[in-house]
This record gives structure tokens, C-alpha cells and sequence, in this order.
């Protein structure tokens, strides 16, 4: 019998698509806002700013996984989030030299 009907890789991409739409204007953790909230205060925002944001969110999403999920399944979650992330590096342009 399987409980969940996608695989914890699935589960991974799902959860770093997630937050990135979140991260997004808008969304609930909307960098757009945070940086706007830092200019107010005097704070001057660096281009970089939303990545660090989502790496952020993924080690406490990480954090969170391997606090709540099987070690197996966890670590499949994990390998998911971050295929999907340097996939979507990849599309932005990144490379990895």
C-alpha cells in the first residue's frame, strides 16, 4: 500500500516551487517586500538578495524535514529541492564554473 502518490523527489521539487512563488511579489515571504521593509529602515539591499533568501527557506525547510520524515524519505526530499534549484539556476543562467 503507498500513502503518498508522488516520490520524495517529487515531494523535494514540489516544496522548492513552493517557495519560490512565495518568494515572489506578493507571496507570503515576498523578498520584493523584505527588501523594500530594509530600504525604509536605511539598509541598501544587494542584488544577490533573493537567492540568499531561498537558500534561506531551503536549509529551513531541510531543518525541518530532518526533524519530521523518515531518514530515507528525507533525504530524498532534499535531493529533489535542490535538483530543482540548480535547475532553475541553470535556466537563469548560472553556471558552475
Amino acid at each position: 500500500m503507498h500513502l503518498f502518490t508522488k516520490t520524495p523527489q517529487e515531494m523535494g521539487a514540489e516544496l522548492y516551487e513552493s517557495l519560490r512563488q512565495e518568494l515572489e511579489p506578493g507571496g507570503v515571504l515576498s523578498v520584493e517586500r523584505l527588501c523594500n521593509d530594509l530600504i525604509e529602515g536605511g539598509a541598501i539591499p544587494h542584488d544577490q538578495s533573493t537567492g540568499e533568501a531561498m537558500i534561506g527557506c531551503l536549509f529551513a525547510a531541510a531543518v525541518a524535514i530532518e526533524s519530521s520524515a523518515w531518514r530515507a524519505h528525507a533525504a530524498g526530499i532534499r535531493e529533489g529541492a535542490e535538483t530543482e534549484f540548480l535547475r532553475h539556476l541553470r535556466e537563469q543562467g548560472a553556471t558552475t564554473e
